[in-house]
C-alpha cells in the first residue's frame, strides 16, 4: 500500500471512527501536501453528509434487541460473522441511540421484503414527507430519492520503480532501478525529480523502450539499509514513494534471555531472533553450555529453546555457529554469536549486598601498607556490611600473576552467583588473613591492609560463602604510565623509591620487545599487532594484552593494555579514545527522547595526525541490541565547518520505546558512538509541591509557604533555590 491508498483509507476511517493521534497526524500531513488525496477526503464528508440527512426509519425490535446486548461484540448476518476490533467499538449511549433508526437507504441497498403478516419484525417503510404511503403500482419501490454521489476520483500514480535485482524488497548490493513513466511524463525529468535517504548519487541511463530509465548507483548500496525514494511533483509536493532494503547477511537481532542477564528465571525459555524469515535448521547450530535437555521450536524469525529445566546460580553461554542460511536466497550468518546469562539462586540463597574488587589489578609501593577499593550493589539499598573477611595468597612470579589476571579479566564480573571462573587458591601459599573495616567515600567502600607487604604478586580474596571476590596486587617499587594507539605506543615508567624516572627499563609486549625508557623514564614505539585491539572484540576472546616493563637490576611490573569491556580503553592507563585517527567531541541535546521527536546532534572532528576535516560524515541511528550491529533505522549526512564543527538532526517517527545509539562513521569506521532512550510518556524534570501553613486566613495575617522539588525518581534537587 502506497502513501495515497494509506491516506484515502484513514480519509475513509475517520468519517466514522475516532483515528488514533498518530494516523490522524498521518493524514493531515499527507493530505496538507497531496491534492488529489484532500479531494477525495472531501468527496468522502459530502457522501457523509448526504447520507445523515436522509430521513429515517424505526429499527426492527430484533435487531435493536441485538445492538442493545451489552454480551456480543459480533454482528451476525446468515453464517457469517464479523469481529469489530476494540478500538471501532462505540461506546454504549452512541450505540443506543443509533438503534432507535435505522437509515432509510436500506431500502435501495438492504430492502426488508415482507413474507407474511405474521412477521411483526417486519419493518415497514413510512411514508415519504412530500407523498403518500402506498402507490398503485405493485411493483414501485417505495423509498427515498436517488443519491446523487459525487464521482471519487482514483489515484493515478505517475511511475512505477522497480529493482533490477531484489527478492522481494530485499535488493542486492548492486542492484540499479528501473524507473518507467505512466502518465507520459519523460522519464528523465521523472528521474531529475526523483530524491533518495539515505543519500545515493545514481546515474540515469535512458531504456530502449523511451518511457523508462534505469538509476544506476555510483557506489554499492550499504547492507541491511532501508532506501527510501521520493518522487516529486511539478509544484513539489510528493507524488509516490518506494522503499527498499539493502541485501545483508542473516544477522540475529535479539536473545531472550540478553546477553550479561541475571537472576533468569529457572522456567525460563532461549529465544534467538533472525533479521529474516526463512531461515533453514537453525537447531542445528546452536550449543548451550553447560548442556541442557530440552527441544527447540522454530516460529518465524524466531527459533525457540524449551529446556526441561535449568540449574540454578548457573551461568549459560549460548553459542550459534556460522553457517545459517535463508531458504531460497545465498544470504548466511557470517559469524558467530554468543551470548551468556546467570539464573537465579535457589529460593533463601539471595544476597542482600553484592561487593566486587573495583579492579582486576592494583599496585602499591614497597613502603605502602596496600589499600583496595571495593563496589557494593544491593537490589534493597540494604547497607554494605561494616567488616569483611580478606585473605591474601602469594603468587609465584610475575607470570603467574599475569595468569590469575587475564583469569580474572575473562571472569564474568556482571554475574551475581556463579564461582566457577575464579582462580583456584589451592596450593598457594596464604600469606595474611583479616577482617577489614570497610569506610565509604562516596560511593565506594576501602580497606587498608594491617601491615605491608613484601615486594612481589598476590591474590587477594573475601571468601564469601556465595560468591568470592578476587583481584591480583603487586607490590613494586616499579610504576608505569601506558598509552596505545594504532601507529605509536607511549610508555613512562618511574622509581617509586628514589621518586624519579626509571631510565633504562626494557618494555616488552607479550614478548615483543618495545625498546628501553630514555632519561626522562620515556618510550615512543610503533605499536605491534598484539595491542591493537578490535573494538569490538571482547575480552573472553583473549583481548587482555599486557605490557611489561623490567628495571635494569630485575625489579618489574605489568600494564594492562585493554579495559575489561574491551572498548580498547585502558581502564586507568591512559588508552586514548575507540578510534585512534580522530579528535572528537561528539554529543546529543539529551538523552531521553520521546518516540516521536527530533534528536538534535552536534561536535567537533579532525584527523589527529594532519589536523584535516573530514569532508563528510555519517551519524546512524541503531538499535542498541547489545549483539551485532543492526541496520541503521535513519541517517544523518552532516557536512562539518572549516573547524571541524558539525550540527544536524535526526526525525523520529513513532520510533518504539527502548534503548537506542547514535553511532559517527568516517567512511565505513565508527569514530565514536553515544547512546539516547527513548519512551512514551517523558516526566516533568521536576515536581514543585507548594504548601500553605493553613487554609484559612484573616485579613493582616502573614501566609507560611513551603516548598519542595524532586528530580523525575523523587530524589531531593540538591542546591536548587525556590523563590515564591
Amino acid at each position: 500500500m502506497n502513501e495515497h491508498s494509506r491516506a484515502q483509507e484513514l480519509a475513509a476511517i475517520a468519517i466514522d471512527f475516532a483515528l488514533e493521534a498518530g494516523e490522524r497526524h498521518e493524514l493531515d500531513r499527507h493530505l496538507e501536501g497531496c491534492p488529489d488525496c484532500r479531494v477525495v477526503a472531501e468527496q468522502l464528508a459530502e457522501f457523509d453528509r448526504a447520507i445523515a440527512g436522509l430521513r429515517s426509519e424505526s429499527a426492527p425490535d430484533e435487531l435493536r434487541r441485538r445492538i442493545l446486548d451489552p454480551g456480543s461484540a459480533r454482528v451476525r448476518a446468515g453464517r457469517r460473522s464479523w469481529v469489530i476490533p476494540e478500538r471501532f467499538r462505540w461506546p454504549a449511549l452512541t450505540v443506543a441511540a443509533a438503534a432507535a433508526v435505522v437509515i432509510a437507504v436500506v431500502a435501495s441497498t438492504l430492502p426488508w421484503q415482507s413474507r407474511g403478516s405474521d412477521r411483526p419484525d417486519v419493518a415497514v417503510v413510512s411514508p415519504s414527507p412530500g407523498g403518500p404511503a402506498t402507490t398503485s403500482d405493485p411493483g414501485a419501490t417505495v423509498g427515498p430519492p436517488p443519491i446523487t454521489r459525487p464521482p471519487i476520483l482514483a489515484y493515478a500514480p505517475l511511475a512505477e520503480l522497480t529493482p533490477g535485482d531484489a527478492t522481494g524488497s530485499v535488493v542486492a548490493l548492486g542492484s540499479d532501478f528501473r524507473l518507467a513513466s505512466l502518465d507520459g511524463t519523460p522519464p528523465a525529468e521523472l528521474a531529475a525529480r526523483m530524491t533518495v535517504e539515505p543519500a545515493l548519487e545514481f546515474a540515469i541511463e535512458p531504456e530502449a523502450d523511451g518511457r523508462s530509465v534505469r538509476l544506476r548507483p555510483l557506489e554499492r548500496l550499504t547492507p541491511g539499509a532501508v532506501y527510501r525514494f521520493t518522487l516529486a511533483g511539478n509544484d513539489g509536493r510528493t507524488r509516490d514513494t518506494w522503499a527498499f532494503q539493502a541485501r545483508q547477511s542473516v544477522r540475529i537481532v535479539s536473545t531472550v534471555p540478553g546477553d550479561t542477564e541475571t537472576d533468569v528465571p529457572l522456567d525460563t525459555g532461549i529465544e534467538i531472533t533472525f533479521d529474516q524469515d526463512g531461515v533453514v535448521d537453525p537447531a542445528s547450530h546452536v550449543t548451550i553450555e553447560p548442556a541442557t535437555k530440552g527441544r527447540f521450536e522454530l516460529h518465524g524469525r524466531v527459533l525457540a529453546f524449551v529446556p526441561n529445566r535449568l540449574q540454578p546460580a548457573t551461568i549459560y553461554t549460548v553459542t550459534v555457529s556460522s553457517g545459517v542460511t535463508v531458504k531460497g536466497t545465498d544470504e548466511v550468518l557470517a559469524e558467530d554469536v554468543r551470548f551468556r546469562f546467570e539464573t537465579a539462586a535457589k529460593a533463601g540463597n539471595e544476597r542482600a549486598v553484592v561487593l566486587q574488587f573495583a579492579d582486576d589489578v592494583v599496585e602499591v609501593a614497597t613502603a605502602t601498607r596496600p589499600e583496595l577499593t571495593m563496589w557494593a550493589y544491593s537490589q534493597d539499598e540494604s547497607a554494605p556490611p561494616r567488616t569483611v573477611p580478606i585473605e591474601v595468597y602469594r603468587l609465584a612470579d610475575l607470570g603467574s600473576a599475569i595468569d590469575a589476571f587475564r583469569q580474572l579479566r575473562r571472569s564474568s564480573r556482571w554475574a551475581q552467583w556463579s564461582t566457577d571462573d575464579l582462580v583456584p587458591t589451592a596450593g598457594l601459599r596464604r600469606v595474611m588473613a583479616f577482617d577489614a573495616r570497610l569506610e565509604q567515600a562516596g560511593g565506594t567502600l576501602w580497606f587498608r591492609f594491617p601491615e605491608v607487604l613484601p615486594p612481589g604478586s598476590y591474590l587477594v580474596q573475601h571468601p564469601s560463602p556465595t560468591r568470592p571476590i578476587q583481584t591480583v596486587l603487586q607490590v613494586t617499587d616499579v610504576a608505569g604510565y601506558l598509552t596505545v594507539s594504532d601507529p605509536r605506543t607511549l610508555v613512562w615508567a618511574n622509581d617509586l623509591a628514589t621518586r624519579g624516572p626509571l631510565s633504562g627499563a626494557t618494555v616488552t609486549a607479550d614478548g615483543d620487545a618495545l625498546g628501553q625508557t630514555d632519561a626522562d623514564g620515556l618510550l615512543l614505539a610503533d605499536t605491534p599487532a598484539i595491542l591493537r585491539i578490535d573494538a569490538d572484540r571482547r575480552c573472553a576472546e583473549a583481548c587482555d594484552p599486557v605490557v611489561i616493563v623490567t628495571a635494569a637490576d630485575g625489579r618489574s611490573a605489568f600494564l594492562p593494555a585493554g579495559s575489561r569491556d574491551g572498548d580498547g580503553k585502558g581502564g586507568g592507563y591512559g588508552r586514548s579514545d575507540r578510534n585512534e585517527d580522530y579528535w572528537l567531541v561528539f554529543h546529543t541535546d539529551r538523552t531521553l527522547y520521546r518516540r516521536t521527536d527530533t534528536v538534535n546532534v552536534w561536535g567537533v572532528i579532525r584527523d589527529r595526525e594532519s589536523g584535516a576535516v573530514p569532508a563528510t560524515i555519517d551519524i546512524q541511528l541503531l538499535a542498541d541490541s547489545g549483539g551485532p550491529a543492526p541496520p541503521p533505522i535513519v541517517t544523518l549526512h552532516p557536512r562539518p565547518g572549516p573547524t571541524g564543527a558539525f550540527t544536524g538532526s535526526l526525525r523520529l517517527a513513532d520510533l518504539p520505546e527502548g534503548s537506542y545509539q547514535l553511532a559517527l562513521r568516517v567512511g565505513s569506521k565508527v569514530v565514536g558512538t553515544t547512546g539516547i532512550q527513548v519512551d512514551r510518556i517523558l516526566k516533568p524534570a521536576y515536581r514543585i509541591e507548594v504548601e500553605t501553613g493553613r487554609r484559612v486566613y484573616i485579613e493582616g495575617d502573614r501566609i507560611k509557604i513551603t516548598a519542595r522539588a524532586n528530580f523525575f525518581e523523587g530524589s531531593p534537587v540538591p542546591g536548587v533555590p525556590l523563590r515564591i
